[in-house]
């Protein structure tokens, strides 16, 4: 239950660590479906090498050389940068994967970068990854990061590096909070998804802090 503090500003919430921001990157994708050809040039342009940025704190987390990339890993990638969510009803289902349509997405980003239509031909596969584009976008301010327990995540835009990542079981599922130099208060940065922590009942016992009292002031 969460509740007022007495003696100060704070409201006392009760819940667990679960992680901490390590790296974050500090933009978001733009929209690549301007009117203006040399605008939506520079928007592709942007996103491929911000897409750089974003594989290589993916990189950090799951594999160091070539022969450890794992397609499961690469499929954590794929649904972070969208939160799961194609829509906004419900998530990507578990069976699906999206590697299609970001492979495609970069593809129709770089031919965009170039100056040149798309020769994607108008089939499912290109509404899918239209869909999986719009979804990236969606997303904006939202940042990209990955945390000191190997995982992946999209927060706030003012998330940044040493910000805690928590389960208040009066709400969810995940927040980030900011601690005060004594380490005692707290502020609230806002939700985060992170792949595969989305659900309270089967969040790994092995990254579950302690229950504690967090103090947000």
């Amino acid at each position: 239950m969460i509740k007022a503090c007495d003696d100060s500003n704070a409201i006392k919430v009760p819940g667990f660590r679960v992680d901490i921001v390590r790296n974050v990157v500090q933009d978001w994708y733009q929209d690549v479906f301007a009117e203006d050809k040399a605008t939506s040039s520079l928007a592709a342009s942007r996103n491929l090498a911000l897409e750089e940025k974003c594989f290589e704190i993916f990189r950090e987390v799951f594999f160091r050389e070539e022969e450890n990339l794992e397609e499961k890993n690469l499929e954590a990638y794929y649904r972070t940068l969208i939160a799961n969510h194609l829509e906004y009803q419900a998530p990507v289902p578990s069976d699906q994967s999206l590697r299609d349509q970001y492979t495609y997405m970069k593809r129709f980003w770089f031919e965009i970068s170039q100056g040149q239509p798309s020769e994607l031909p108008i089939n499912e596969l290109k509404r899918g990854m239209l869909r999986y584009a719009l979804a990236m976008q969606q997303q904006a301010p939202r940042k990209f990061f990955n945390t000191k327990g190997g995982r992946l995540g999209l927060g706030p835009r003012t998330i940044r590096s040493g910000d805690v990542v928590c389960v208040f079981y009066s709400a969810g599922p995940l927040f980030a909070l900011r601690f005060d130099e004594d380490r005692e208060n707290s502020r609230l940065v806002g939700d985060v998804y992170m792949y595969g922590l989305m659900d309270l009942e089967t969040i790994p016992v092995n990254i579950r802090g302690a229950d504690e009292s967090f103090y947000i002031i």
